[in-house]
């Protein structure tokens, strides 16, 4: 089978990351990835501009390593996320319910959005959808990067979303009961509440840069707690609550588990961020298996477009070249073929004037020798001729053939005329001799059998000419 690749890029804060993995059989590989952070100057998705030339530098330099479909993720401060509970029904009137959703939670106006929404899991009642949604603003400073690269991307996925999807490719979803997972890196701390393996809750805590790390504990812990209260009210009280958290640097004394272990009154498991899946390596998952299934995307109408407007304009411009490559190799193959045809020619020419003296010799030589074989073969002699044409005459019981001349050239002709009487059957009868004879190629009427007047008897001329034949020695 053949294998496809995808890339995830994640163009954050403070990093850029991005991994290539290879699919085949139902399996995907990860083929590269790297991770590196940005310089203060080109950080941060928000502030993506034409005057961010370090990130624009950066990324051509290692834009060689993006193989298959591209997919961009938007960091989690640049999306909003909300985890929607619909009425099962049909895919036309579920798409109206969301855009209803999308009017309702968003914090713009739906003109200055971008909102595309995933199917978690349905059920007999209901229906689970992430809806996430961008600032059109925002995806437009991602497009004017990728556009300053060269490159577009296929589908527009959220870094939220990508963490929920790592959770569940590292088995750290439990299949039953609530449970708390709380993703800590150096953007902020991502917060996923589930009831099973599905997702209820996703919220993302950014770390503002002026904010004192025990004021953004204060936010983080106090969100968790919310957070709760609105499950517990829409979904009802769990006795116990499963409370895991991934950190970069996890230690016993992290100060982060240890207040929401006060504060919640649960214990936090504490491990290690490098166990989940980079965010880049399960953008690229995410495409593989969105591939022919739909799934989020926030490309806006007019990029998607101008992707396609691009894709077809590269494979005219790509069809183009190929013809004009292949019309310039026809020319110059006809040019090539051309020149050596009168190459050869001219040598071949030269060839012949240098044989054509020997060749006359030989020519010469060979008649001579053919001139001298005729006069030595006593077989094309005028005797051996004229005994083989007497052979020929018919019986003169019922009438006859009488020779009047005999004309000999040697190797060239015989010529003989005659007269027949007294039917002229008796000339096409000694014509059919001579055409048995083995002496004679051909023969043919000079004169045709003609009667001659003033006869006693009747009497027909004629006159014929026979070729000799080419005798073996």
């Amino acid at each position: 089978m053949r294998r496809q690749y995808a890339t995830g890029l994640l163009i954050g804060r403070d990093l850029v990351q991005w991994a290539t993995i290879a699919s085949g059989n139902g399996r995907c590989a990860l083929v590269s990835s790297a991770s590196v952070p940005l310089p203060a100057s080109a950080s941060g998705v928000q502030g993506v501009t034409g005057e961010a030339n370090a990130l624009v530098a950066y990324l051509h330099e290692h834009a060689s390593a993006f193989r298959g479909s591209l997919t961009v993720g938007l960091p989690s401060d640049s999306v909003l996320v909300r985890v929607v509970r619909l009425p099962t029904t049909d895919d036309a009137e579920l798409a109206h319910m969301v855009e209803l959703q999308c009017d309702k939670v968003s914090p713009f106006p739906l003109e200055q959005m971008a909102f595309s929404y995933e199917i978690i899991a349905r059920e007999e009642a209901h229906t689970i959808v992430i809806l996430a949604g961008s600032k059109v603003e925002t995806l437009g400073h991602v497009l004017n990067l990728l556009d300053a690269v060269g490159t577009l991307p296929e589908r527009v996925d959220a870094e939220p979303l990508a963490r929920w999807q790592g959770l569940l490719d590292a088995g750290a979803i439990h299949p039953a009961g609530r449970q708390v997972c709380l993703v800590e890196d150096s953007g902020g701390v991502t917060l996923i509440v589930t009831e099973g393996r599905v997702p209820v809750s996703i919220r993302f805590f950014a770390r503002a840069a002026s904010a004192t790390e025990e004021t953004f504990h204060d936010e983080v812990v106090e969100g968790v707690r919310h957070t709760l209260l609105a499950v517990e009210l829409e979904r009802g009280h769990e006795a116990s609550v499963r409370f895991t958290m991934w950190q970069e640097n996890p230690s016993n004394e992290a100060r982060l588990p240890t207040r929401l272990e006060a504060a919640c009154g649960v214990s936090v498991a504490v491990r290690p961020l490098r166990d989940l899946p980079s965010v880049a390596e399960v953008l690229a998952r995410r495409t593989v298996q969105a591939e022919g299934k739909g799934g989020l995307d926030l490309t806006p109408p007019d990029w998607r477009q101008n992707r396609h407007t691009r894709r077809v304009r590269r494979r005219l411009l790509a069809a183009a070249e190929s013809a004009v490559a292949v019309w310039l190799i026809g020319v110059l193959g006809l040019v090539g073929a051309v020149l050596w045809e009168t190459r050869c020619v001219e040598r071949l020419r030269a060839e012949a004037t240098r044989l054509r003296g020997p060749a006359d010799e030989v020519r010469k030589i060979r008649d001579r020798v053919r001139h001298v074989k005729r006069c030595l073969d006593w077989r094309g002699s005028a005797l051996e001729c004229l005994r083989e044409i007497t052979r020929a005459l018919p019986d003169r019981t019922s009438g006859g053939v009488d020779l009047i001349s005999f004309s000999f050239r040697k190797g060239e002709s015989v010529r003989v005329a005659g007269e027949a009487f007294p039917t002229v059957d008796c000339v096409y009868t000694f014509k059919t001799a001579l055409d048995a004879s083995e002496l004679f190629a051909s023969n043919t009427f000079v004169r045709a059998p003609t009667a001659i007047s003033g006869r006693p008897r009747p009497t027909f001329s004629f006159e014929i000419e026979l070729k000799p034949a080419e005798l073996s020695p």
